[in-house]
C-alpha cells in the first residue's frame, strides 16, 4: 500500500511538473503573437490617421484643401466649399462693467 501511494504522488507530482512546462511554453509563444498583433493594428490606425489628414492635399479630393478642417471624430473633415476665396473676421470681447 505504501508502494502504491508513493507511485501515486510520484505520478501527480510529475504530471504537475508537466502541466507547468507546458503551460509555460503555451504562454511565451501566444505572448509573442499577442504582441505582434497589437503591434500591426496599431501601425494601421497610425497609418489611416496619417491618411484622413493628407486626403485633402490629394489631387482627387476636388476642393480646395484651405476649405477643409480636420475634426477627427466622429467626422473626419468638413469642408466650407468657398472659404479660402472669402474670410470674414469677427472679434468679440465679454467685459463686466463695473459702476
Amino acid at each position: 500500500m505504501d508502494r502504491a501511494l508513493a507511485g501515486l504522488l510520484l505520478g501527480i507530482a510529475i504530471g504537475i511538473v508537466m502541466a507547468s512546462l507546458y503551460f509555460v511554453v503555451w504562454r511565451l509563444r501566444y505572448s509573442a503573437a499577442i504582441r505582434e498583433n497589437a503591434v500591426q493594428r496599431s501601425l494601421a490606425v497610425t497609418a489611416g490617421k496619417v491618411h484622413e489628414q493628407l486626403v485633402p492635399y490629394l489631387p482627387e479630393f476636388g476642393f480646395n484643401p484651405k476649405d477643409a478642417r480636420f475634426l477627427g471624430s466622429p467626422v473626419d473633415l468638413i469642408v466650407f466649399d468657398g472659404l479660402a476665396a472669402e474670410v470674414a473676421w469677427a472679434e468679440l470681447r465679454l467685459s463686466r462693467a463695473q459702476g
